[in-house]
């Protein structure tokens, strides 16, 4: 019954589009079908893109915008995953220097270190544990005062400075990442209201098309703000393949 009733509405909606070109009339609005959005209200466009060759590399290409457009739970992933990541990292780079230094021996462990004079690379390491708490302490200088570094081993000392400078460069990257998405206000376009329907009206001697925009807040509101609106037409080549232009509209 569905399918029929569509076809029946289908072929009715039709007979009167066919009657009223007959006539030599306009399809109303009400019939013309609507055509999809090129641009939203939010300000995104509602464009797919298809047939790109290494579209994937391209978006690795400029990381920071990439993950600045990126969802807030995958922000935040990549966020966590950038902390822990560096720490197992470094971590993993202690442990394999106490490692080959012999420090993490039964005989060479913390409570036995002062009866048999050993020096270690990093004071008071037991395990990958005491390692990963040593690298944590370090990127972020916490230093409860317990582990430590020597002079014992040059490579220690390198591996700690190293871990310094990434731990900065991860904390500004990421806090600019997060800085960026804060400040770009998509929710507010749910505070400004557009007029439903345009208008051609006559503004300084010449055809203007004009609409209405609305702020309803009214404490915090936009200083200082630039309408730009775009005209697309679809216009037919000599071979007839349609084009779609975009002009801006001088406001």
């Amino acid at each position: 019954m569905s399918k029929s009733w569509k076809s029946d509405k289908s072929s009715q909606r039709d007979q009167e589009v066919n009657l009223l070109n007959y006539k030599g009339h306009r399809p109303s609005v009400a019939i013309r079908r609507q055509r999809p959005r090129a641009i939203l209200k939010s300000g995104d466009c509602n464009v797919l893109q298809h047939n790109l060759s290494r579209h994937q590399l391209k978006f690795l290409q400029d990381i920071f915008t990439t993950l600045v457009d990126l969802q807030w739970r995958l922000v935040l992933l990549i966020f966590a995953l950038s902390f822990l990541l560096s720490w197992l990292f470094f971590a993993f780079m202690f442990w394999l220097i106490a490692l080959t230094h012999g420090d993490l021996d039964e005989l060479h462990l913390p409570p036995m270190q002062e009866i048999n004079g050993w020096k270690p690379c990093v004071l008071n390491i037991y395990s990958f544990t005491s390692c990963f708490l040593f690298s944590l302490e370090s990127q972020h200088t916490i230093g409860y005062g317990v582990r430590a570094t020597t002079e014992e081993c040059p490579e220690a000392v390198f591996v700690t400075c190293m871990q310094a400078i990434c731990g900065v460069l991860v904390q500004a990257f990421m806090a600019g990442i997060v800085f960026a998405k804060l400040t770009r206000p998509k929710s507010r376009c749910q505070t400004l209201l557009f007029s439903k329907n345009a208008i051609i009206g006559q503004r300084d001697g010449e055809l203007r098309l004009m609409f209405r925009v609305g702020d309803m807040r009214e404490k915090s509101h936009i200083i200082g703000a630039n309408i730009r609106a775009q005209l697309i037409q679809t216009k037919v080549s000599p071979e007839g393949v349609a084009q779609f232009p975009a002009q801006d509209s001088p406001f």
